[in-house]
């Protein structure tokens, strides 16, 4: 009886063996980096894509709300 599974398994097609394939890395969002956060330049890039200007607010200097855009 074996004989007849080993000469099935024989006829069998051979899969090829695996390969690893080497995914390419997807690009970073910065902001999502664990071990740096973005530098002052990269940051201004940042808001300058999203089409806002940063601005820097001293200590104790208030905004008027925010107004509904």
């Amino acid at each position: 009886m074996h004989h007849l599974v080993q000469l099935l398994l024989a006829l069998l097609p051979r899969r090829a063996p695996a390969v690893a394939v080497r995914h390419p890395v997807a690009a970073v969002d910065p902001w999502a980096r664990p071990w740096t956060s973005p530098s002052k330049e990269e940051a201004q890039a940042i808001l300058r894509r999203r089409r806002r200007r940063l601005y820097v607010i001293s200590h104790g200097m208030h905004l008027p709300p925010r107004l509904p855009s």
